[in-house]
């Protein structure tokens, strides 16, 4: 199999592999981009690294380009283990710990997410 990295498969697709471009001009993650993806990461990287994907697009919560981005390479960084969870609930726990719950005046719309309902 050749070498071929999270960002090679993201352009092959047809899609800006640098997140901050999806930050001022989105794009739309279509099934068939994601499904280009899937083909990808079996035929280039492994059938075993390809059921990580599976497992990691289930776990994004909004499914959105820049999540999407962010897990890709995330589970790049873990060596594509298919063990590996991505939880939003995780990271707004990392920042609260670090920052502290933000106070102000859209304070009662804020989702407060429950522990028990994301799997770490």
């Amino acid at each position: 199999m050749e070498k071929i990295t999270a960002k090679d498969i993201i352009r092959s697709v047809g899609l800006s592999s640098e997140i901050e471009a999806h930050l001022t001009n989105p794009q739309d993650l279509h099934g068939d981009t994601i499904y280009y993806i899937y083909v990808k990461i079996a035929s280039c990287i492994g059938s075993d690294q390809a059921i990580a994907f599976v497992n990691m697009i289930r776990t994004i919560e909004p499914l959105s380009t820049v999540n999407f981005l962010h897990s890709l390479y995330q589970l790049e960084k873990a060596d594509w283990n298919s063990d590996f969870r991505y939880s939003t609930a995780k990271k707004r726990r990392e920042f609260l710990s670090h920052f502290g719950e933000e106070k102000g005046p859209r304070e009662k719309e804020r989702v407060v997410c429950n522990d028990d309902d994301h799997e770490l």
